[in-house]
């Protein structure tokens, strides 16, 4: 995993489109753009009401290439872990139901994982919902929100997620 996930969009980018920075190492498998692709994707399934979790890995029979976990945390805010990929449905539809949104990606690192073809990323996105104004007064929103993850290279799985 990437020990850092901190930074912000490109000096005078006048798009929303992500700063990408490629470490050295980078799997040929699964490129920069295509991690980009199926977060972006994810993303947008979550915003449209979508079901969000047919973007992770299935659970193949090895730990290291199917779904591990989600995790999501913030100031206040009770953390959550799912370990078992069936539950992210659920979790999704109710994060969903009360409003949550997320912002594009701002900012997308994306590294080699280990000994199969996986791509560890880090990201920067902005969460924002009616529930989590008692947190921040403006717009109910908790501003950049830093994480990082895994992608499985062969299906194109989100393997891990955790902001």
């Amino acid at each position: 995993m990437l020990a850092g996930c901190s930074g912000s969009l490109t000096p005078g980018a006048t798009d929303h489109s992500p700063a990408v920075a490629l470490l050295p190492g980078a799997p040929t498998s699964c490129s920069d753009g295509e991690v980009r692709q199926v977060l972006t994707d994810f993303i947008g399934a979550f915003n449209r009401g979508d079901d969000p979790a047919r973007f992770f890995a299935p659970l193949l029979g090895g730990y290291s290439t199917g779904f591990q976990w989600y995790s999501a945390s913030g100031r206040g805010l009770a953390s959550v872990r799912i370990y078992e990929r069936k539950d992210l449905a659920a979790y999704f539809a109710w994060r969903q139901s009360v409003g949550e949104r997320w912002s594009e990606l701002n900012l997308l690192h994306v590294a080699e994982g280990q000994s199969y073809p996986r791509a560890d990323f880090g990201f920067s996105i902005t969460r924002s919902a009616p529930d989590l104004a008692m947190l921040d007064p403006i717009e109910g929103t908790l501003g950049q929100t830093q994480g990082k993850g895994a992608l499985n290279c062969k299906d194109r799985g989100i393997l891990v997620f955790t902001m």
